[in-house]
């Protein structure tokens, strides 16, 4: 673990940017999927630095990983998400891209991770 802990990784960092723009883009989607497709965004999309953070707080690298493993779980969720978003035109395509990208950054940050433990 890093000195300072969760807060110091990248993969943690970047995925509380993912976090917000997650929850900008799911404010600007339809009323009516406000209980739905909203809702599941919003909760994939906090999931990945929880489990980060919980998972640096174990006091092994197995949990570690393990964590690490749900919070790419997590963000197969948000790319799923993000092409239903995108396929059913709730977004326009530079909001949408703002995020992919977002997203498409943080997904490669904690296999990077998992190669080093």
């Amino acid at each position: 673990m890093p000195e300072g802990g969760y807060r110091n990784l990248v993969v943690w960092q970047e995925s509380m940017t993912l976090v917000r723009d997650v929850y900008e883009l799911a404010a600007t989607l339809p009323a009516d999927e406000r209980f739905g497709l909203a809702a599941q965004l919003k909760r994939a999309v906090v999931s990945i630095p929880s489990n980060i953070a919980e998972g640096s707080r174990r006091r092994s690298r197995l949990t570690f990983r393990y964590h690490l493993e749900v919070a790419l779980g997590s963000h197969a969720e948000i790319e799923a998400q993000l092409e239903i978003v995108r396929r059913l035109d709730f977004v326009d395509e530079g909001a949408h891209g703002v995020v992919k990208r977002q997203a498409d950054y943080v997904g490669r940050l904690p296999t990077k991770l998992l190669d080093t433990l």
